[in-house]
């Protein structure tokens, strides 16, 4: 499940980046390797960093609460 919500998160902060009218489609061409242009690839890179920083973040709320237990 969790894999499936960094997927949402991935793929919503993507169609709220890339100025594109079927974005969902330009995510799939991004993720395949596609030679696209740079504002859909900018718009992949900012998504894939919001998705790391959401792992790093649950990873120190995981810590934290570890550590009070």
């Amino acid at each position: 499940m969790s894999f499936a919500l960094l997927g949402l998160i991935l793929s919503a902060v993507f169609v709220s980046q890339a100025d594109s009218s079927d974005a969902r489609a330009l995510l799939g061409e991004v993720m395949s390797g596609a030679d696209l242009d740079a504002g859909a690839i900018d718009a992949f890179h900012a998504a894939f960093r919001v998705v790391i920083l959401t792992c790093a973040a649950l990873a120190v709320l995981a810590g934290v609460i570890g550590g009070l237990t």
